[in-house]
């Protein structure tokens, strides 16, 4: 999804020289938004232009052999080719196989969650890595994109892992969050394209607006002011669908803890909401 989103903006200022696609399906959809078959490749032994940059958009797993088959296709001509791949968890280092022929390495990932080759490139923040040397070419191909480079310094390398959890949690515990009560509101027959908008808009604005102070936390409702009687009567009207209590429970655990550690809730308080939690959890393991 990413790779067919970096295509379609490459193709729209004539930089893009070929998409190469696995499986039918990538090619398929890559097929839907180019329509020029000349400019797709399904392997790389069918690469034979050799761009001045090459981007690996594939799942993590796959990018250090990805690497090494373009270093045993094109060996020594990759020296001063510039190779980007976009984990934001794995290090340039995955590419050293590119890198021994001469090639120009980085990791630069796009601090965004792509659904579909929908989703815009403008004013996403990029994180890069990547030598002193090279970092401005690198800089200046996420500014092409209209993004925004942002240098990885050496404790964000040391913690790299911890700088993608950020991402992940933003953004796939979000959906989580907010599919959990899209499907507690079909529970309840009420409309949540009426109803979720507008308190999931506010509810975002309040945290971001308070991302500075990690301890003025903008909860409310019956977690913070440690409301027993209203979480049991949530716990009970959710009792006989276990598939929308679980994560109800698993939410309101880690609400609390994160209350607890912010002063919201003191520890008597926090006991009281953690066992209740807990005890529903455990009437459906």
């Amino acid at each position: 999804r990413l790779g067919l989103t970096i295509a379609i903006e490459l193709l729209k200022i004539t930089r893009l020289e070929w998409v190469l696609a696995h499986s039918k399906k990538s090619m398929d959809r890559v097929l839907k938004k180019i329509y020029n078959r000349f400019l797709t490749r399904t392997k790389i032994s069918e690469i034979d232009k050799l761009p001045s940059m090459i981007i690996i958009a594939t799942p993590d797993a796959a990018i250090e052999d990805t690497a090494e088959e373009l270093a045993e296709h094109f060996g020594k001509n990759l020296k001063g080719v510039y190779l980007i791949h976009c984990s934001g968890v794995l290090s340039r280092d995955v590419l050293n196989s590119c890198e021994k022929l001469g090639a120009k390495t980085a990791a630069c990932h796009p601090f965004q969650t792509f659904i579909d080759d929908e989703n815009k490139l403008e004013d996403i923040r990029w994180g890069i890595e990547s030598t002193d040397e090279d970092y401005s070419l690198f800089a200046s191909f996420v500014d092409l994109l209209y993004g925004f480079p942002v240098r990885l310094n050496d404790h964000n390398l040391k913690e790299k892992a911890l700088y993608h959890a950020v991402a992940t949690a933003a953004s796939n515990y979000m959906t989580t969050i907010i599919q959990l009560a899209n499907k507690i509101a079909d529970s309840a027959k009420i409309d949540s394209k009426q109803f979720l908008p507008p308190i999931a808009k506010t509810t975002l604005g309040n945290n971001l607006r308070g991302l500075t102070d990690s301890q003025n936390i903008p909860l409310s409702g019956p977690i913070a002011r440690a409301d027993l009687d209203t979480i049991r009567i949530h716990l009970d009207a959710l009792n006989e669908n276990p598939e929308l209590l679980r994560p109800y429970c698993y939410m309101g655990l880690a609400t609390a803890e994160m209350a607890h550690n912010a002063g919201i809730l003191d520890a008597d308080h926090y006991s009281n909401v953690n066992m209740l939690f807990r005890s529903k959890l455990n009437e459906h393991t």
